[in-house]
């Protein structure tokens, strides 16, 4: 016997009529099954990469071109064009810096757990903060060099110097930091940035160590801290799944 036959069988049996109430309500739970299967679908990484954009607040990057725009605006008011050593040096790490309350708000909120248990992972929660950082960035510091190039009359050799080196330094000892199990606090990454700014500064401005490092140890030295950059960024992306919290968030 057929299922059809078993079914009309076991219909008659049993009285069983249709009632317009439960069809409705069998409509409505298939109505609820599709959206909630069509919500969950894979978005493209485009997409992925503009819901994050949404999650972050702009201010940091109006801080960071607010940043760069006083800068400039400091030299021209000093009318020293041509020197702007000092002042790239403490802009650099305050570039950086200012993006350590948003990246890192996750370990300071306790969501860690919660971000864990979403439907994307961790590393690419992570990747996405980090190419959108990384372009806006990029973007604020390429057209940030283009005015400075012309405004003081320096190369970008210069610039890449005096900015890019010591940026490159106080983000590596962010992610550093901030991803160590030990010491992955805020206070104490804001510590030690400032320590290299104040060390950096010490060397931009005292000219006889200044100059007596040439140009192609300044490129080595830019080149070795983008690459260790990139290495812990690297690690970062690796074992981001590994810094929970130390107590559960339901405890």
């Amino acid at each position: 016997m057929n299922i059809e036959k078993q079914l009309n069988l076991y219909k008659a049996a049993e009285q069983i009529a249709p009632r317009e109430e439960k069809i409705a309500a069998a409509v409505r739970s298939s109505k609820s099954a599709f959206y909630e299967n069509d919500q969950g679908r894979m978005v493209s990484y485009w997409e992925f990469l503009w819901q994050q954009s949404k999650f972050i607040p702009k201010k940091w990057w109006v801080l960071q071109l607010l940043l760069l725009a006083g800068i400039w605006a400091l030299v021209i008011w000093k009318g020293e064009p041509g020197d702007i050593r000092e002042e790239l040096g403490v802009a650099a790490p305050l570039f950086v810096i200012l993006i350590i309350p948003e990246f890192w708000k996750n370990k300071t909120s306790c969501s860690l757990e919660v971000e864990g248990a979403a439907f994307y992972s961790l590393r690419q929660v992570y990747a996405a903060r980090l190419i959108l950082f990384a372009f806006l960035d990029a973007l604020l510091i390429s057209v940030f060099f283009g005015i400075a190039s012309v405004t003081f009359r320096v190369t970008l050799a210069e610039l890449m110097t005096q900015f890019v080196l010591p940026m490159s330094v106080t983000a590596c000892i962010c992610f550093q930091t901030l991803c160590s199990r030990k010491h992955g606090d805020e206070t104490v990454a804001v510590v030690l940035c400032v320590v290299w700014g104040a060390a950096w500064n010490l060397i931009v401005s005292n000219d006889n160590i200044y100059t007596a490092v040439a140009p192609p140890i300044w490129l080595a030295l830019l080149v070795a801290a983008v690459f260790c950059l990139c290495r812990i960024i690297h690690r970062t992306l690796n074992t981001c799944d590994n810094y929970w919290e130390e107590q559960q968030a339901w405890n």
